[in-house]
């Protein structure tokens, strides 16, 4: 099973929705280690739950 880059982000990833690009740059964890913020382009953060609503299924993955 292969991960999704719009549910699951990791460093690396590169997302694209309506002519709007994301570079994930790094990713934050709570101490139990679930994915709480998502940090992209030079110094943009937003919660994994805007994250998910941003990259639905109009978003392209670039890699």
């Amino acid at each position: 099973m292969s991960r999704d880059p719009r549910k699951q982000p990791q460093q690396g990833d590169v997302l694209r929705r309506f002519g709007v690009t994301r570079h994930v740059t790094g990713v934050l964890q709570n101490q139990r280690g679930t994915l709480t913020h998502v940090q992209f382009n030079q110094d943009q953060q937003t919660t994994i739950s805007a994250w998910r609503s941003w990259a639905n299924q109009d978003c392209e993955v670039l890699g």
